[in-house]
């Protein structure tokens, strides 16, 4: 059976299927980086932190209740002080929100819509 498909397929054929793969995976992730994303940490119903897409650092809510980090257009939390620690269980995430209820906090995504965009309205 693999016989019938390598003469179906010649080496120039197999050398463009790579290349329009290698394209689109470029394509897909060079336009996933390119869009603008802030990342928000609120803490009691007010932001306390916003970080550019591409930051890499750490940030300590205040009290002391827990620590985000942000790395890359992901975040998590590292640390928090509430009692079953479902938002540090979440780990690393770059689009779902993560909620910290006992402790109030919310970290959230955000991307700017590009100027291309088209909206069409019925």
């Amino acid at each position: 059976m693999l016989r019938k498909y390598k003469k179906m397929f010649t080496l120039s054929d197999t050398v463009l299927i790579i290349v329009i793969i290698v394209v689109a995976v470029t394509v897909f992730f060079y336009q996933r980086q390119s869009s603008s994303l802030t990342i928000r940490v609120t803490y009691k119903d007010k932001t306390v932190a916003e970080f550019s897409g591409m930051a890499k650092e750490s940030f300590v809510l205040p009290d002391g209740h827990g620590i985000i980090e942000v790395d890359r257009g992901k975040a998590r939390i590292i640390h928090s002080d509430c009692h079953l620690h479902i938002c540090e269980k979440q780990g690393w995430t770059s689009s779902l929100p993560i909620v910290c209820a006992p402790n109030r906090v919310l970290v959230e995504f955000i991307r700017a819509k590009k100027e291309d965009d088209i909206i069409i309205l019925h």
